[in-house]
């Protein structure tokens, strides 16, 4: 690396130091243990996820040997619909704590750096943890798959990647236009929300379908199959293009990376002035009017109750001071809420 020398303040130099301060976070989920036992941990984990991948790779083996396509792409476009949902949730999250928590972009956009630069490099970063998080469950089924002879699998991994570039596309548009919308003031807690529900509601219409009748699943692959051309049901059109592109299809891969492409380099060359104002004006959004610690003629605050109450009561008072982890603790309830009940 001392070899490669990049110019301060390009686009190059900015990803470096993103990913740079990615791997620290990363590796600091791993403190305090030594480089052996990191290592053993991660090749314990990824024999463990492989192994549990096994008798769903087997089963998915088993429905596309039958020949029933239309049961398949039934299969696929549930696994679509869950993926892409997830990854535009964590870009949306991933975009508005970068504005919020990391505290540097208004150092960065001060100096004589463009933002289209800071945004490429940040966006490139949340596009990447994205893509990382959603892989790891993802590649022990494929990887499953794929060693069982059916090597069009892999197609899964370019698909997933390209869907990482639009959801960042889209997440880092969505909280630009929150706060074009609401403000820096409400522009974290709604997006925190909105991210909840996008995850969720599709969450729970994958949990919906997979308790449902088989009537209704029968009338839903019956649909598929006699879709006519022009239908949302129908597999050749525009909707079903990441599904067949996941299914190994090369020319619906192509476009689907394309597609995802573009819209990434629009959000991060047309979206650059914007973002730096927003980072300005989250910046200064805590800068608000100071709370008064005492008020005239308020009677001050007496514990009456035991020591343990008092507590309580203090911390669901600093948790309702923060909406940012109301709504995270939400969004795990809610991710969680259907393998309960179905428990």
């Amino acid at each position: 690396m001392g070899a490669l020398k990049l110019e301060p303040g390009s686009f190059a130099w900015l990803l470096d130091h993103d990913l740079r301060l990615s791997r620290r976070r990363f590796a600091s989920t791993f403190a305090g243990m030594s480089t052996t036992v990191k290592v053993v941990v991660l090749l314990h984990a990824v024999v463990i996820f492989h192994l549990l991948a096994w008798p769903v790779a087997r089963w998915i083996g088993a429905l596309e040997a039958s020949g029933n396509r239309p049961g398949f792409l039934l299969l696929m476009a549930g696994g679509i619909l869950f993926v892409l949902p997830w990854m535009i949730a964590q870009s949306l999250t991933s975009a508005t704590r970068a504005l919020y928590v990391r505290g540097d972009l208004d150092l960065l956009l001060s100096s004589p750096v463009s933002a289209r630069s800071v945004l490429a490099s940040r966006a490139f970063v949340i596009v990447m943890e994205t893509v990382g998080s959603v892989l790891i469950f993802l590649s022990p089924l494929v990887n499953m798959c794929a060693s069982m002879g059916r090597p069009h699998w892999l197609a899964v991994y370019p698909t997933v990647i390209a869907g990482g570039f639009l959801a960042a596309a889209l997440g880092i548009g969505m909280a630009v236009g929150l706060f074009g919308l609401v403000g820096p003031r409400r522009t974290r807690l709604i997006s925190q929300i909105l991210a909840t529900f996008i995850g969720a509601i599709f969450l729970l219409g994958l949990q919906a379908l997979s308790v449902v009748p088989p009537e209704v699943r029968r009338g839903l692959i019956a649909a598929i199959d006699a879709a006519a051309p022009g239908d949302a049901m129908n597999t050749a059109g525009a909707l079903w293009l990441p599904v067949r592109a996941a299914m190994g299809d090369l020319a619906a891969l192509g476009q689907w990376i394309v597609l995802a492409l573009s819209a990434f380099a629009l959000a991060a060359s047309t979206l650059g002035p914007k973002f730096a104002t927003s980072v300005v004006l989250s910046s200064s959004a805590g800068a608000a009017v100071p709370a008064q610690s005492t008020v005239q003629g308020r009677t001050p605050f007496r514990f009456r109750t035991t020591l343990g109450t008092a507590i309580r009561l203090k911390e669901w008072r600093l948790l309702m001071r923060d909406p940012w982890l109301s709504s995270q603790l939400a969004l795990q309830i809610v991710y969680t809420l259907p393998v309960a009940v179905v428990l």
